[in-house]
């Protein structure tokens, strides 16, 4: 009986964490944004450098995490539905042809939030447990 409830225990402790480790990745913005909520779509579009505008039409800046956070690697999965090195080979050749530069990358979600709290228009990534009240948050990748 008692190994049978340190078992469970044990169990239920995993499996909690593990709903804490996976919480998602959500797309803030600026709070003085019109915008209410984006698609997965839209993010895509404004990260890929596809779209400089929200859908009310005004002017947007993507902010990205620094390569090799897990943040970022998650948002990149789940929502350009890409890896780090095909994203590298896509920017070369955006920046390549003039096309396009990618989004200016920070180095911590607290420098997301900063940046996106402190410019009109910005919009970022962060994992969801770091959400601030400074910011909205326009997309959930759960």
């Amino acid at each position: 009986m008692k190994k049978t409830t340190i078992a469970m225990l044990a169990f239920a402790c995993a499996v909690g964490m593990t709903g804490l480790a996976n919480a998602g990745v959500v797309v803030i913005a600026n709070p003085a944004v019109s915008t209410s909520a984006l698609t997965a779509e839209q993010v895509s579009q404004i990260f890929m450098g596809r779209a400089r505008s929200l859908p009310d039409g005004a002017a947007v800046t993507p902010i990205d995490q620094a390569e090799g956070s897990p943040a970022r690697t998650q948002f990149n999965e789940r929502v350009l539905g890409k890896n780090e090195q095909q994203l590298r080979s896509y920017w070369s050749r955006m920046i390549f042809t003039g096309k396009g530069q990618p989004p200016r990358s920070v180095a911590s979600p607290e420098e997301v939030i900063r940046a996106v709290a402190n410019t009109p228009g910005a919009i970022g990534y962060i994992d969801a447990k770091n959400v601030s009240p400074s910011v909205k948050v326009l997309y959930r990748a759960d």
